[in-house]
């Protein structure tokens, strides 16, 4: 007798087996720019117990950190695509019993557009010819093309640089590739207008949608070489010569030589074209190919121009143009255009009647471009003409209905080697014809200015019977800006559009079959493409602003907005200062791009109290459109006297006096009493001085023995009693003499002189002495009131002390007090 029974047993693993991996490999990649912390991965393995993960190799500067008992692996420092952008790591992991195992763990860093892109240099010069023709290549230091680079750290479309001209004004004259920064002219450049042409090149990054994230901009200089009257001339007009299409072999095109140059008289060649692919001999004058293939498809002719000087001098030059022609080679097949083709034609059809037409295109030229067509294998019912016409060849018979026909047409080309392409034509036999469009989608992009009656896409459908068809819009053209021949389905403009009311259309057009009926609808896409037709606009007309006389070079002044309804370049707006005698721009600065304005000199109350002037707004249009807007800044008066100085002998007594501080103030009363203080943050001036509060007189508190060489520079504060309190402050400078060091000491502890107004420049009208037994120099220093010394009416001899009238006067406008330094 047999006894059976069911048991269930787990076999479990050893701890002496190895953990083992999920992945024997694991891939990731993180962004450069994730802070420390990010969360990287987890790291897996199956075990029986507990297992230990730790990174054993690869973690270069501890970049990464694993959790020992999850495998949770993050970021441990700051992560730099350009310094390593790959970590290659091995995991380790260890169970309980010792035993281990690993895994490579390789971490990508994904750039991320954080460098700035930096010029080459920090400013680049150039220089062209005035008859240099459009096109024309601007010429560096060392008659190379003038190129403006950058270097971009970041990668890919990170790194991909976009250069272009800021200023609209030069826009006018030069142009600029937008991806190597070849310079050129597009414009005619007259010397003796612009000698002298200063413009900024700024690049954009395009990455992503922040096409521009980064930006930066570096002067160009370009010289205008004036134009002489050469006596250089050459055997002909116009060079010619010819290039193989997609040939590298270096090529000597032509050998450039002017007419009646003395024997052994050096002449020196120049390219001005953009191209890199010609060369010339720097002095041998002989044009060549330097191997890099042409593709006549791209460009089938080429004007290069040479300039011409004599022994390496600029001031002789002539200029001749090389036309070059690329030979074109059958290097391009036929291709089938408004693919895919279907027809339908009717069962009781005619022999003859017409199914649908193929069309073919050839980029290349001449017979390399003759198209004709023929089918793939012959056909039963259908034939076709070299034309690409396919027609009935054969009546169908009835069981012929709803059979379709799959015929393949082979275009050919007459070039050697002859090329040639295939397309599937399907024809569907059917009971009655639906009219078959050219196209299953239509778009056209048309300017919204485009003018009325303009027409715009051409709608063709054909019916196999042979029966007029008729066009009309159905749908998508509520305010009726379109409309289409009914006979020809050409649809134009009949009302004025405008992108910033509506910028697409989307027409549904239909095209009927005028005896049955039947009919097939087509979409068509009507984009307008935004035209410059709005002026950009400020906020205001004009801005008041109050800024003190004080204010350094470099104060922000105020920010001018404008704002333009257009788009794209159109709306890119740019910020000027007009130069005119009217407007006070030499003080001023203007940011183009943000319109903020910035002073660029220290302003003076005294001389001008309110400046005004003049902004245009500019925007990126073609032609640009412009607007204006006044300025006017009023200068706040302060207290800007010259300062105050003095040398005192260090052997002096306690309280002797230094020097007298005095303030005027032209209110009356209690308004015009005035306190004085000393203003410092050095202990030892006010060791050393003390001010008397009401007389301005600076005396010494102690002896300054020991002190000689020193010099003390601090602040005296003048301060009314009214109310508001008004206030202004004045620098003092004090040098410490040596007891054998007399400081002058003037004759006179005032002058005063009268003199006409009609006096002659030059005339002597005083000598100012100081009694010293040192030599001095005497200068005038800006005297207690705007007028003193102003516009530099007065001179002094330096050793002499002799004052002298320098410039006319007129006593009608002021007097002259002047302080004497001596």
């Amino acid at each position: 007798m047999n006894i059976v029974s069911t048991f269930q047993m787990d076999v479990t693993s050893s701890e002496n087996t190895t953990p083992k991996f999920t992945k024997q490999q694991l891939s990731v990649e993180i962004s450069e720019r994730a802070p420390v912390g990010t969360f990287v991965c987890s790291i897996k393995a199956s075990r029986q117990s507990s297992v230990l993960y730790q990174i054993k190799e690869g973690n270069i500067n501890n970049s990464f950190s694993i959790n020992a008992r999850s495998g949770v692996v993050i970021t441990q420092n700051l992560l730099d695509y350009e310094t390593l952008p790959l970590y290659k790591m091995v995991v380790l992991g260890t169970n309980l019993s010792g035993m281990t195992s690993n895994t490579t763990l390789q971490i990508r860093l994904k750039d991320e557009n954080d460098n700035a892109p930096i010029f080459s240099q920090v400013e680049f010069t150039g220089k062209v010819n005035e008859s240099a023709p459009l096109n024309s290549t601007i010429l560096a230091g060392d008659d190379s093309p003038l190129v403006v680079r950058a270097l971009d750290m970041d990668s890919g479309a990170n790194g991909r640089l976009v250069y272009r001209i800021v200023e609209p004004s030069a826009q006018n004259y030069f142009a600029i590739d937008s991806s190597t920064g070849a310079v050129r002219t597009v414009g005619s450049l007259d010397y003796e207008q612009r000698r002298f042409l200063q413009f900024t090149v700024q690049y954009q990054l395009t990455v992503n949608v922040s096409d521009g994230r980064f930006s930066s901009a570096v002067p160009v200089i370009i010289n205008v070489k004036e134009r002489t009257e050469s006596t250089m001339k050459f055997d002909r007009y116009l060079y010619t010569a010819t290039v193989e299409e997609n040939s590298s072999e270096r090529k000597m095109l032509v050998v450039i030589s002017p007419v009646g140059r003395h024997k052994n008289e050096p002449m020196f060649y120049t390219l001005l074209s953009v191209d890199t692919r010609f060369q010339v001999g720097r002095t041998s004058g002989v044009l060549s190919t330097n191997g890099v293939p042409f593709d006549r498809e791209d460009e089938s002719s080429f004007d290069v121009v040479v300039e011409v000087s004599k022994r390496g001098e600029t001031s002789e030059v002539a200029h001749v143009c090389v036309k070059v022609t690329v030979k074109d080679v059958n290097d391009n097949a036929p291709v089938f255009v408004n693919l895919p083709y279907r027809a339908e034609v009717q069962v009781d059809a005619d022999i003859g009647q017409p199914v649908v037409q193929v069309t073919a295109t050839d980029r290349d030229a001449g017979r390399n471009a003759h198209i004709h067509y023929r089918f793939q294998e012959p056909q039963e019912h259908f034939r076709i003409t070299p034309s690409g016409e396919i027609s009935l060849k054969r009546r169908f018979k009835e069981e012929n209905l709803r059979t379709k026909f799959a015929v393949y047409v082979v275009a050919e080309d007459e070039g050697e080697p002859v090329l040639s392409s295939t397309a599937e034509v399907q024809i569907s036999v059917v009971k009655k014809v639906i009219p078959v469009l050219e196209k299953s989608f239509y778009a056209v992009e048309i300017p919204e200015n485009v003018q009325l009656h303009t027409p715009l896409v051409h709608i063709q459908a054909n019916s196999s019977a042979g029966t007029r068809l008729v066009y009309s819009i159905s749908e998508g053209d509520p305010f009726h800006h379109f409309s289409i021949g009914f006979n020809t389905g050409v649809i134009e403009v009949v009302r004025a559009l405008d992108y910033e009311t509506l910028p697409v259309y989307r027409l549904s057009v239909r095209a009927t079959d005028s005896l049955a009926g039947a009919h097939a609808t087509v979409f068509v896409n009507i984009t307008l493409v935004d035209v410059n037709d709005n002026s950009p606009v400020f906020t205001k007309a004009v801005y008041t602003v109050s800024l003190s006389e004080a204010s350094v070079v470099g104060t922000l002044v105020l920010q001018v907005l404008a704002s333009d309804a257009d788009s794209g370049s159109n709306k890119a707006l740019f910020y000027q200062l007009i130069e005119d005698r009217n407007y006070d721009s030499d003080f001023f600065r203007i940011d183009p791009s943000g319109g903020a304005i910035w002073t660029t000199h220290m302003l003076d109350h005294e001389k001008i109290q309110k400046h005004f002037l003049k902004v245009i707004v500019v925007d990126g249009g073609a032609p640009a459109l412009s607007s204006d807007a006044t300025v006017v800044i009023d200068v706040v008066d302060v207290n800007d006297n010259s300062p105050y100085r003095a040398s005192i002998a260090s052997h002096v007594s306690k309280g002797t006096t230094v020097l007298k501080i005095a303030a005027t103030d032209l209110d009356v009363g209690i308004n015009a009493d005035i306190l004085y203080a000393i203003e410092t943050s050095i202990e030892k001036v006010e060791e050393k001085f003390a001010l008397e509060t009401h007389s301005g007189v600076i005396v010494t508190k102690e002896s300054l023995i020991g002190l000689e060489g020193d010099f003390y520079s601090f602040h005296v504060r003048a301060k009314d009693a009214g109310s508001p309190s008004r206030q202004s402050l004045v620098p003092v400078y004090v040098s410490v003499l040596r007891p054998d060091v007399h400081a002058p000491i003037f004759s006179e502890p005032h002058y005063r002189f009268s003199i006409s107004e009609d006096l002659l420049i030059g005339t002597e009208i005083g000598v100012i002495q100081a009694e010293t037994e040192e030599s001095v120099i005497y200068s005038l220093v800006r005297g207690n009131t705007p007028e003193g010394n102003r516009e530099g009416t007065f001179a002094i001899d330096h050793d002499t002390g002799l004052l002298k009238l320098k410039k006319r006067i007129d006593h009608e406008i002021t007097r002259w007090p002047m302080n004497n330094d001596e």
